[in-house]
């Protein structure tokens, strides 16, 4: 497997450092994967240097990444550790960029024409996917529609899509699953009478649980339905978080108060906490913060009128057992994750564009820097000075 070559690397590397159990954690072999406008690039946190820069990439699970290069004919596709070392090395017939990968599979799609978007894809009639198994098998399945991957079911057996339509003039979605054996594109089950149908919006952003088995999408600006089964003002925006479960494959749409669809596309975040009991949805201007409950897809509290600082249409969130971390402008503040009490507020000194927690660090990507904290204190670990950070990838300790 993709996964299991990584941590064998990582354990390796990690005997070499001297790593031992029971001993503090050492900031050395920290290595964060950044987002920039070029690509991704590796950042040492023991050197403060980049080492590596992937001008087309995803990161996966464990810090996994897969980077396509076109020469004209074909793409060649690389696996490879955060360290740099290619794990696995395949050509793909095309033009081909990755979407998805998981410890076993890769998701590719045809690369897309002008005016695609985050939210809605390019105008096109069929839509060619290859999937490569860590074998090296590839299955290529061309879809009449206009579809774009969304996630693997657990058993691989499926892939879960987003399907845009109408295909030529894509202005709303729906989610539809993809039989590998088959190639046969069926519906998305439903857990409740509540779930989603066809969608517009403009916002969207997503999470994993930490057990990979649920993705939990953040959708904002809903204008129309929204989801089928849930009753709302035509013309007035509105929000909701969609559970898609990835092991029995059904989908749920739990609502959200009006006050997370009245900002920017950017300007709510999504995250869940370690044992992935509650998903949180924050905003930063609105000083909005709400917690649901995935097992029991409901929200159970939301707390507004927070003071959280000046406003930003961008917010940035993380959480911990107990604590959630909202990020806005150039300061992060930490809230009590039951009472959404303003516990601290941190300064980083410039404009926060991404945070990452990691045991006890949390990681603070701004337009300037990378500010490694102590998640317990906010105290500044190390500061690096990095320019062109727009987001945090991925974060591998000890390599």
């Amino acid at each position: 497997m993709f996964r299991t070559k990584v941590l064998a690397l990582l354990a390796v590397l990690a005997v070499a450092c001297g790593t031992a159990q029971g001993v503090e954690r050492p900031l050395s072999g920290d290595v964060l994967l950044l987002a920039t406008a070029q690509g991704i690039e590796t950042l040492s946190v023991t050197t403060g240097r980049i080492d590596q820069r992937i001008s087309e990439g995803i990161v996966g699970p464990d810090g996994l990444i897969v980077s396509t290069s076109f020469d004209g004919t074909s793409t060649r596709v690389n696996a490879m550790a955060p360290t740099g070392k290619v794990l696995s090395r395949v050509e793909v017939e095309g033009d081909v960029v990755g979407r998805i990968v998981t410890a076993e599979l890769i998701a590719l799609v045809d690369r897309a024409g002008a005016g695609d978007t985050a939210y809605l894809s390019a105008p096109k009639a069929r839509t060619r996917i290859v999937v490569l198994d860590d074998d090296g098998r590839q299955r290529e399945f061309m879809l009449d529609g206009n579809f774009e991957p969304e996630a693997f079911k657990v058993d691989g057996s499926e892939l879960f899509m987003i399907e845009y339509i109408p295909a030529m003039a894509p202005d709303r979605y729906r989610v539809r699953r993809l039989k590998l054996e088959s190639g046969a594109v069926m519906p998305i089950g439903r857990l409740k009478q509540n779930a989603p149908g066809q969608m517009q919006g403009t916002g969207r952003s997503q999470v994993m649980s930490p057990y990979e088995d649920e993705l939990y999408t953040l959708y904002t600006q809903q204008l129309d339905a929204g989801h089928e089964g849930a009753e709302h003002e035509e013309g007035v925006a509105h929000a909701f978080v969609h559970v898609l479960n990835l092991g029995q494959g059904w989908a749920h749409c739990i609502d959200l108060p009006s006050v997370f669809a009245s900002g920017l596309a950017t300007a709510s975040a999504i995250a869940v906490n370690p044992n992935g009991s509650r998903v949180f949805v924050g905003d930063w201007t609105s000083g909005a913060v709400a917690a649901l409950n995935p097992q029991r897809v409901r929200l159970v509290k939301t707390v507004t009128g927070l003071d959280l600082g000046t406003e930003d249409d961008e917010t940035f969130a993380q959480a911990s057992d107990d604590r959630l971390y909202l990020a806005g402008n150039a300061s992060v503040a930490v809230l009590d994750a039951e009472t959404f009490r303003i516990l601290e507020r941190w300064s980083v000194g410039a404009e926060v564009t991404g945070i990452r927690l990691v045991e006890e660090r949390l990681f603070v990507s701004t337009t300037d820097s990378v500010e490694v904290m102590d998640a317990a204190s906010g105290k500044v670990l190390r500061s690096i000075l990095v320019a062109g950070a727009i987001g945090i990838e991925g974060v591998v300790l000890d390599v």
